[in-house]
């Protein structure tokens, strides 16, 4: 093999190895860069039109963020362009929301508390599902995190709600060392069209103790989301009037 010739092989392995660094994670999608032909809202609310946008465009959601900002009504009407174009419509930065993309679209907001007061950063050392429903999972999930915050003495009669039926499958899995929030987006994102939505006001995401969460255990808000599927068109029809509700519920039962 000549000289040159041994510099062009260099160079071209150089080139791939180059490639390789650059290129995307097998599998991994970039929501914000997907294109869309277009996007036409009018005079709904902010969750209902993301929720509308979720669904056409087969985008597995989080929603972390239920402050008043979430209910407000918007109007969009766009041709082609990209689903980031659109999120960054419904939800300025301005405004004080917050965007990631890590193949579920995550829509949070400043209010939102962060570290480890938050719930949705309860880490739990492993988190593993079947093969089962979306619903199940969600079940699981909930048990998991009310057993690593209760002592054992309260675990009986621990129940998980459901939104819906389906017979849609995800798993089976395993996670180790994840966050609530990780353990969520892995759920939504087997399934590929659902959504977990925050049903509280931002400052109720921080994570009880003692006695307050004695008290959430025995009233049922310790868990403060829940999850939807997209082709469950009585639930999508309803989730954004229902959060909102429920929002409005829990703020009135604070302040008592």
């Amino acid at each position: 093999m000549t000289r040159q010739s041994q510099v062009r092989r260099i160079l071209w392995i150089a080139i791939l190895f180059v490639s390789c660094l650059c290129a995307p994670a097998q599998g991994q999608r970039h929501v914000l860069q997907q294109a869309i032909s277009s996007f036409d809202v009018e005079g709904i609310s902010r969750i209902d039109a993301i929720l509308l946008l979720a669904k056409k465009e087969d985008i597995p959601l989080g929603i972390e963020y239920a402050g008043p900002k979430l209910f407000e009504p918007v109007t969009i009407d766009v041709g082609p362009t990209n689903v980031g174009t659109i999120v960054k419509m419904l939800f300025p930065s301005g405004l004080g929301f917050r965007i990631s993309d890590q193949d579920v679209l995550v829509i949070s907001h400043r209010d939102v508390p962060g570290g480890r007061i938050n719930i949705l950063n309860t880490r739990l050392s492993h988190f593993s599902i079947p093969r089962c429903s979306l619903q199940r999972a969600y079940v699981i999930l909930e048990v998991l995190l009310f057993k690593q915050l209760t002592p054992p003495s309260q675990w009986q009669g621990v129940m998980g709600s459901i939104s819906g039926e389906s017979s849609a499958q995800i798993g089976p899995f395993e996670l180790t060392n994840v966050t609530v929030r990780e353990a969520l987006n892995r759920i939504v994102r087997e399934h590929g069209r659902a959504a977990w939505i925050v049903q509280v006001r931002p400052e109720m995401l921080v994570r009880p103790s003692g006695v307050e969460l004695e008290d959430k255990i025995l009233d049922g808000s310790l868990i403060v989301w829940t999850i939807v599927e997209y082709d469950n068109s009585a639930m999508m029809s309803s989730i954004g009037r229902i959060t909102q509700e429920h929002v409005l519920t829990a703020t009135s039962a604070q302040s008592h």
